[in-house]
């Protein structure tokens, strides 16, 4: 199933990818530089390459940047299969991917970072859902509603207009991460 709209994911998995290569943007095919990744608690797993970067792309400086989308292995395959073939009926994906609450959900994500001087530093966030069991809604929709509450009790954070989490202080981003774990987020890596 699909966590989120099914309409969503067939254009997260047909959409290019932007990433940044020697410092960058490129595009590349979707679903390319597929590879295997191990996922605590459920084993090996299966990345490729999506089009997740988005306002990352212009406000991380950096030589080198990816996002991946993680499934079980043999998932995007059938779909390649299926798009290869001429077969896919979007309506009949969006139907078997309809949202099942009875069906336990995770969400998982893993941050990689490579400073120049060959230092590494690794997140990982990891989520079951709430009494609801929505684990992608509680991991992306954390995030807004505890941005949007440091914005109500600081309007003068930033100038209006529309910003991404990134660019928002050290103070804020440590008090997102805060309040996700309270949430029951599992969030592990060193301190921001």
């Amino acid at each position: 199933m699909a966590p989120f709209s099914p309409s969503d994911v067939i254009e997260e998995y047909t959409r290019p990818a932007r990433v940044i290569r020697d410092g960058g943007s490129v595009v590349i095919p979707a679903l390319s530089d597929r590879h295997t990744v191990d996922v605590d608690e459920r084993g090996e797993m299966e990345a490729f390459l999506t089009d997740g970067l988005r306002s990352l792309l212009s406000s991380v400086p950096c030589e080198n940047m990816s996002e991946y989308t993680v499934r079980w292995p043999g998932h995007i395959q059938k779909f390649i299969d299926h798009r290869d073939s001429g077969d896919l009926d979007e309506f009949q994906l969006i139907e078997e991917w309809r949202y099942d609450p009875k069906v336990p959900e995770f969400t998982w994500l893993r941050v990689l970072a490579e400073g120049s001087d060959g230092e590494t530093m690794e997140w990982t966030v990891q989520d079951y859902g709430g009494d609801d069991g929505h684990s992608m809604a509680r991991t992306t929709g954390l995030v807004t509603a505890i941005c949007t509450e440091a914005w109500i009790e600081d309007s003068k954070m930033l100038p209006p207009g529309v910003h991404a989490p990134e660019v928002l202080s050290d103070e804020v981003l440590s008090r997102v991460i805060r309040e996700m774990v309270s949430h029951g987020v599992e969030i592990t890596g060193p301190d921001v």
